[in-house]
């Protein structure tokens, strides 16, 4: 049960803390010291500490609401005021930890970059204004892809897939073997229907020293530091 507390100038912070236990899967309760009052809101780190460790934390939410009977820590240290996680984010995040019998704490620790201190301090650059633009070629060549875009520049949710020719260079006139053509244009709709886009493409970075030399970085591994460093040479 909680209630809320009859000093309105007590702030409490709703944390969650990155311990790495499973079943600590829940909100801990921080008492806000005054001179963090301004800086502590909902997505900020802080420290806190928690079974005498002295552990990081995300900020889940802020208020007067506390455990009846319950004295609370206060807050050991406000790592950045910077924003990592906005509500939006935690709410999605608490979904796909209840969806896949995760923590909320092991999806963040994926979520969100590790602090660079360095970039915080930077003055932040303009975020780009992203701006529908038509674009020949592709999907714009094909009866069935310019179908495809119009819907979803109508607003429509379409569902498709597209077999990309295996053409390219001077022959390809009307670019039909650019997927990366065709993956600009499907968000040029999005964006002008008023929506975002989001696109998952597949990578196959090959390991390091395998590209080109697959049989000599498989025999490196079983030699000692010496001879692969002589061998590199």
């Amino acid at each position: 049960m909680s209630e809320a507390l009859l000093e309105p100038t007590e702030w409490v912070a709703h944390v969650c803390v990155l311990s790495g236990l499973a079943h600590l899967d829940r909100p801990f309760d921080y008492l806000i010291p005054p001179d963090m009052v301004d800086g502590v809101r909902p997505g900020v780190r802080v420290r806190v500490r928690l079974a005498g460790r002295l552990l990081d934390g995300i900020v889940l939410e802020v208020d007067h609401n506390r455990q009846v009977g319950v004295t609370l820590q206060p807050l050991q240290r406000l790592v950045s005021a910077e924003v990592v996680v906005t509500a939006e984010q935690l709410r999605l995040a608490r979904a796909v930890a209840d969806r896949w019998a995760g923590t909320l704490e092991e999806v963040l620790r994926w979520a969100v970059p590790t602090r660079h201190a360095a970039t915080e301090k930077a003055e932040p650059r303009p975020w780009p204004v992203p701006r529908p633009a038509h674009i020949p070629g592709a999907l714009d060549a094909i009866a069935e892809g310019t179908t495809f875009l119009r819907l979803i520049a109508e607003g429509g949710r379409p569902r498709a897939f597209w077999r990309v020719a295996p053409v390219a260079g001077p022959a390809d006139r009307d670019r039909l073997g650019d997927w990366r053509l065709g993956a600009v244009q499907a968000v040029s709709a999005a964006l002008e229907s008023g929506r975002r886009a989001l696109c998952c493409v597949p990578t196959g970075r090959p390991g390091r020293g395998a590209r080109h030399r697959p049989g000599r970085a498989l025999r490196s591994r079983h030699r000692g530091p010496a001879a692969r460093r002589s061998e590199r040479r």
